[in-house]
């Protein structure tokens, strides 16, 4: 095996761990009581891809989450009921329904992100400030380069 076969396993070794250490659903309720709101765990996902995105229309919102369009729609109508999106139609596409989020989405994702970073600081103190930016660089390198990767999956352009 070559050293970039190797590294290349011991990378993907980390990141299959790192995302299965990551997933847990008890990690994900842990964040949402620490930031002292009460919503489902993959409706704040689906709140960040649409926040993240100005407005989305549903249809994108579920290529992105890997779910139907209908089940998505669900989301998006779950997230305006508590007023954290607005839900708008497409003017050329009857169907079609673009939401975004309100003031009060950004604020429930903003507690939920200090939440989550506050529990990175707590894992991760021991490390210092050089190797949290190497990590956040280069963890944000690989994730714009494996974007294009899933991209036609994701039902987004290269």
């Amino acid at each position: 095996m070559t050293e970039r076969a190797s590294d290349l396993a011991d990378l993907q070794r980390a990141l299959v761990l790192l995302v299965r250490r990551t997933s847990v659903p008890r990690v994900h309720d842990r964040i949402l009581r620490r930031a002292g709101v009460d919503i489902d765990r993959v409706e704040v996902v689906a709140l960040s891809r649409i926040a993240d995105a100005g407005s989305l229309r549903v249809r994108a919102l579920a290529a992105d989450l890997g779910v139907a369009p209908s089940t998505a729609g669900r989301h998006a109508t779950a997230l305006a009921e508590r007023g954290l999106v607005t839900r708008a139609g497409v003017p050329d596409d009857a169907r079609g329904v673009v939401v975004t989020a309100t003031d009060a989405g950004r604020r429930l994702l903003a507690e939920v992100r200090t939440a989550h970073a506050e529990l990175l600081d707590a894992a991760l103190v021991d490390w210092s400030g050089s190797d949290l930016a190497a990590l956040a660089r280069l963890a944000a390198r690989a994730a714009d380069d494996l974007t294009e990767l899933a991209a036609p999956e994701l039902g987004v352009p290269a």
